[in-house]
């Protein structure tokens, strides 16, 4: 089963747009099961610095992206996660000659990761549906691409649209600078 790695609490006015067992549910087989992560993103993302459904009037903005390597996490996100495997590996290894950083780097080695960002939280369900019925056939179609396609694939964005109330896939914009952001 794919871990959560980061699932960030929400204020009331704003939710996550879909859950995870319904989105692995309609990939089905499409969403490999080994090493495929989820992150549900807001405070502990960079994303937030660009859009933030709390403040934002913005109409257009993505919700969801899958991504061959993890989403940029702020610092306080990674040191919180490091030091939570530091202390699983201890836990299971105790004194044990070895280094905590493999198993650092292996047990969380994802190929692909769900970056699930919120929105407000009166159009949660309308974009639960939009997704289903706009975002599954482009998402599918970029998880089953060949492999020799998959080496070159940006990540893929899911946009949703407040006043057509659509959502459309579309290719990550490349990166500017060090933050990797999903426009």
């Amino acid at each position: 089963m794919s871990p959560v790695i980061v699932k960030d609490d929400l204020p009331r006015l704003i939710a996550y747009p879909i859950g995870e067992g319904l989105l692995r549910q309609e990939l089905g087989t499409a969403l490999p099961g080994d090493r495929t992560a989820f992150y549900f993103l807001y405070l502990s993302g960079v994303q937030v610095n660009h859009y933030d459904p709390v403040i934002s009037k913005e109409p257009r903005y993505p919700v969801l992206a899958l991504d061959r390597e993890a989403p940029q996490l702020c610092a306080d996100t990674i040191a919180r996660l490091e030091e939570q495997r530091r202390k699983k590996y201890e836990l299971l290894h105790g004194d044990q000659p070895g280094s905590p950083g493999e198993m650092i780097t292996h047990e969380f080695d994802c190929r692909l990761s769900v970056a699930l960002f919120p929105v407000k939280a009166r159009l949660r369900r309308k974009l639960e549906d939009a997704i289903l019925d706009d975002g599954l056939r482009p998402m599918k179609n970029w998880l089953t691409a060949p492999p020799d396609v998959q080496a070159q694939q940006r990540p893929l964005v899911l946009v949703y649209d407040e006043a057509t109330g659509k959502v459309s896939a579309k290719f990550a914009e490349p990166w500017e600078g060090k933050e990797r952001v999903y426009r």
